[in-house]
């Protein structure tokens, strides 16, 4: 299939940001709410595991709330939002009493087969299995701008019932950081991670973050240890915004809520996710406050994607939808390296290779063979040119 980069470009001109899609298209999503803190000696462990289930699972997705739990200050744990605080110090959201508490989380905001929503490590990559077979009840789709000369974000999120629901439900958009670094000797910086497996070796955060002794003494900080999924803000507060979507909705309708986020200063926009969710409302009861589906995206900042598309052109992607191979083709600037990516519909990278083109031509089949069916994206980018294609995966 042939696109017309030139509509492409007109398109994008006429607003200084790009309107970015993701959707969860019939498929159900995951979303794990992990409960941490840098004044947490075990979370980096919680983190390793974290790390696992989301490499392995293509529909988990995650964020990450920092608490003040145990007495701790803000100077020790400057990670921490009020909403979040909330959703953390709910009864039975941090694991039964068998499990014991930080690091915790939340799988759907369900409960396990022990009747606490919140889980212990060690349980996170089960409850996320058995979700998967849940079914999503809506379909949610979610587009979003930023315009760089005010940081500010718009975010507009679609859901769609797939079936009759009964009861209420509530929309919710997490604006989530990674890659913050643990700076600061001595926990001055207000994030340092502590860790007991400092010294662990073969840990995957062997030697990062701070090293806790006994009596609990701070030992000195490593700078390379980075939290990530950290949640910024939920934009619906703490248990999303009711009354967009009806009471007792019936099958196919759908629902539209916009949220603006303005980034400040402090949180890098190159870091920033976004993910949007459907929760069920219900205030008498907090074991029932499940998340029938989600969806996340990695924020798009550029604010000349017309330019930037101007140095590609004659782009093809074809077949699509394909099964075993597609080939990608585009005019480039002369012998340019271009790097052709392939993304799933939460922004994880599934495939990512560099090709030298021959004089100004790229031209490359692409195996598809560890994919499953399903939508994804295609950048083909390089110094001064980029071009995001659609392709479907059917097999």
């Amino acid at each position: 299939m042939k696109f017309t980069l030139f509509i492409t470009a007109l398109l994008l001109s006429v607003a200084s940001f790009a309107q970015t899609p993701v959707a969860t298209a019939g498929t159900k999503y995951v979303l794990i709410m992990e409960e941490t803190g840098a004044w947490c000696g075990y979370c980096p462990d919680g983190k390793t595991y974290l790390d696992q289930i989301l490499t392995s699972t293509p529909h988990a997705i995650a964020v990450s709330f920092h608490d003040t739990a145990l007495g701790w200050t803000p100077g020790y744990e400057n990670l921490f939002i009020p909403e979040g605080d909330a959703y953390v110090n709910t009864a039975g959201y941090l694991g039964s009493p068998s499990v014991g508490g930080y690091p915790a989380a939340t799988i759907d905001c369900v409960p396990g087969t022990d009747g606490y929503v919140g889980q212990n490590r060690g349980y996170w990559s089960t409850c996320v299995n058995t979700r998967l077979s849940a079914s999503p009840m809506f379909d949610i789709t979610m587009t979003h701008s930023y315009a760089a000369a005010t940081r500010k974000i718009t975010i507009n999120v679609t859901a769609k019932t797939l079936a009759a629901i009964s009861g209420a439900y509530n929309i919710n958009v997490i604006v989530s950081e990674d890659s913050i670094t643990s700076m600061g000797p001595n926990g001055s910086g207000g994030n340092l991670q502590h860790s007991y497996l400092y010294n662990t070796s073969g840990q995957p955060y062997y030697m990062q973050g701070t090293v806790i002794t006994a009596g609990s003494v701070w030992g000195l900080a490593s700078p390379i240890y980075y939290h990530d999924g950290v949640v910024r803000a939920m934009l619906g507060s703490t248990w999303g915004t009711t009354g967009v979507i009806a009471n007792n909705a019936p099958s196919g309708a759908t629902y539209t809520k916009q949220y603006t986020y303005t980034v400040p200063a402090t949180q890098n926009t190159s870091h920033i996710k976004l993910t949007a969710y459907v929760q069920k409302s219900n205030a008498a009861n907090a074991n029932d406050r499940g998340i029938p589906n989600a969806i996340q995206a990695k924020l798009v900042t550029t604010a000349s994607v017309a330019e930037v598309v101007s140095n590609i052109s004659d782009v093809e992607v074809y077949p699509s939808p394909a099964t075993n191979v597609v080939n990608v083709k585009a005019t480039v600037p002369e012998n340019a390296m271009t790097n052709i990516a392939i993304s799933n519909m939460v922004g994880q990278t599934v495939f990512s290779n560099n090709y030298k083109a021959n004089g100004n031509l790229i031209s490359e089949n692409l195996s598809l063979d560890n994919l499953s069916s399903g939508i994804y994206f295609i950048n083909i980018s390089g110094e001064g040119f980029s071009s995001v294609q659609k392709l479907t995966v059917n097999k």
